[in-house]
């Protein structure tokens, strides 16, 4: 007899053996001791959850001849021909390749006749989401009034694409995603019964590596079994064979990258290319180690660190370690995570770029760079380039021009506030109002703790600056919004006593809205800012330092031990603390 894959030879033939979806399996049971089957089913959710198996073993239960606590016998005549596949009473349909109007005309002929032997003929339409909308308008009126011996199951991965029609005449059950820990018994259970040596630490892995799906984890499992036949299948053997990488690797990874280290960053990019790792695995798993490193840094009591996150004891040392980095790093334990958005025309997301062919090296833009960002070999260093403008301007041969760099926000602004941050800012300089509406419904769909505006009056008048405002947060909670009043220049920019006269009469046209909002300045922020703002009765949340606080921080951070010196990092955090105090 041919090799049967794990998944086909184990696939659960009873409700007791169906892992996860207990929900699901106890309502079945008792429709089933109760004798109150219903006509038509929908089973939604994720692949490899158990959908179709379900499916299969509700169809044996509701022919079974000697049901045992609603769960087919296994044994009687009906039982054994639908599991062979012989019976004429339950039909499979692939919806994907069978989705035309005939096809279920064909169905629709097909309900009239009764059953030759058993109580029901039962109908399993998988991926149902796959017939065209002419085959789901023929199949309402007897998904709606079927025969009294038909049952209908529609399988759907996504549900979204079901008629809403359709929807009102099931029973609709939602398979879950299987957690990590019962697919990692359910495998070990299986191992054991298949004399296969498995450590439990790859069992983890590979449970964790088939997000929530049980055949996934089976599949996968396999694949690891054959490349290692006859040996103990252990947890490095596991990371070959899918491309994945140890945690020791993401713990290299996070230094580097902490240490700014580009160079050994790429060399270790390396490594895992040529070793035939998986690229997309990797930045998940990585995602995954700093979710890790983020509950490490918020648990207070480290001894039940384990019960939090799952990783080895052998790592947790290490990640608490580095957890550890990361919050010194961040110096206070009130701060906050923020992350600033720009759109079109917002000088915080342009950045410097050289026409190599114009230039004649006479270095004024070096010389006029407020934040260091030109090498003496007239090259930007984009890290350090605030898209000020200034080289720009200064430019006899015009050779610098400023461009604008764009990051699909939608992609990567759910990441970051899942793993952590706490506020979004949007600037909303520019005339571009539709990219402005886009970025903040996406701000909002993110759903931070706060969202931040960064205003001023350089494109807007007073009343369409409030206007625009009042929109904004129109659906937000009050006072979840913080609203920057800003001036020009904007910090980083050549500043200048009007830049603060700007931002304080702006903070002024936001107060007296009413809107409810927290009000920070922001743009010219000294002491004059704040001095200015009390004197004019402005009642402020806070102030923005920006630029200016980190032209004062510089001789701290650009120590060339800096991520190595713990003190360094600490007078610099408390030189921002001074800064905040001495501007309040």
């Amino acid at each position: 007899m041919s090799y049967q894959a794990l998944y086909r030879k184990w696939r659960p033939d009873n409700f007791e053996d169906v892992k996860g979806q207990e929900h699901i399996v106890t309502t079945l049971k008792n429709q089933i001791n109760a004798d109150r089957i219903g006509h038509a089913y929908l089973f939604c959710g994720t692949r490899g959850t158990g959908k179709t198996s379900v499916a299969k073993i509700f169809a044996k239960a509701c022919n079974c001849e000697h049901p045992v606590d609603g769960s087919p016998c296994n044994e009687c005549a009906s039982c054994r021909a639908i599991a062979d596949g012989s019976s004429l009473n339950v039909i499979e349909i692939d919806a994907a390749s069978n989705n035309g109007v005939d096809n279920i005309r064909e169905i629709r002929d097909e309900v009239q006749y009764s059953p030759t032997e058993g109580k029901y003929k039962v109908y399993i339409i998988d991926e149902v989401h796959m017939l065209s909308i002419g085959a789901f308008n023929a199949l309402l009126k007897t998904l709606e009034e079927p025969p009294a011996y038909v049952i209908f199951i529609l399988a759907t991965t996504e549900v979204a694409k079901i008629p809403i029609t359709i929807m009102s005449r099931c029973q609709r059950y939602d398979f879950h995603r299987i957690s990590i820990e019962t697919i990692a018994d359910r495998l070990s259970e299986l191992m054991k019964a298949e004399n296969i040596v498995v450590e439990d630490k790859a069992v983890r892995y590979v449970a964790k590596a088939a997000d929530g799906s049980m055949r996934d984890a089976l599949s996968l499992l396999d694949q690891c079994i054959a490349f290692h036949l006859g040996e103990e299948l252990k947890y490095d053997d596991v990371l070959d064979v899918l491309g994945a990488v140890d945690t020791a690797i993401f713990s290299n990874m996070y230094k580097t990258i902490r240490e700014n280290d580009v160079a050994r960053c790429m060399s270790l990019m390396e490594d895992i290319i040529m070793q035939g790792r998986d690229l997309s695995q990797f930045v998940t798993d990585f995602i995954w180690y700093l979710r890790n490193l983020l509950l490490i840094k918020t648990t207070k009591d480290t001894d039940k660190i384990e019960d939090v996150i799952e990783v080895s004891k052998d790592n947790i040392a290490d990640m608490i370690e580095a957890a550890k980095e990361a919050v010194s790093l961040a110096g206070l334990e009130d701060a906050h995570f923020c992350v600033s958005v720009g759109i079109k025309g917002d000088k915080h997301i342009t950045k410097a770029k050289i026409k190599e062919s114009v230039c004649i090296k006479c270095g004024n833009c070096l010389r006029h760079c407020p934040n260091d960002a030109i090498f003496p070999s007239i090259m930007v260093n984009d890290k350090r380039c605030i898209g000020c403008g200034t080289c720009a301007k200064k430019c006899p041969t015009g050779a610098m021009t400023m461009y604008e760099k764009d990051i699909n926000v939608k992609e990567i602004l759910p990441y970051m506030v899942e793993n952590g941050v706490e506020m979004l800012e949007l600037h909303i300089m520019g005339h571009d109002k539709k990219d402005l509406d886009y970025k903040w419904g996406i701000i909002n769909d993110c759903n931070p703790q706060y969202a931040s505006i960064c205003i001023d009056r350089e494109f807007f008048g007073n009343k369409e600056v409030i206007d625009r405002v009042r929109n904004m947060i129109a659906h937000r909670k009050p006072y979840t919004t913080i609203v920057q009043a800003d001036g020009i220049p904007m910090s980083g920019s050549d500043d200048s006593y009007k830049t603060t006269l700007q931002a304080v009469a702006m903070a002024e046209i936001i107060q007296n809205a009413n809107l409810p909002v927290h009000i920070v300045l922001s743009g010219g922020t000294n002491s004059k800012t704040a001095e200015l703002a009390k004197l004019c009765g402005i009642n402020y949340w806070g102030i923005a330092i920006g630029s200016w606080a980190r032209r004062v921080v510089k001789p701290y951070i650009n120590s060339p031990d800096f991520w190595d010196c713990l003190e360094c990092q600490h007078q610099s955090i408390e030189k921002a603390k001074e800064l905040v105090k001495a501007s309040v």
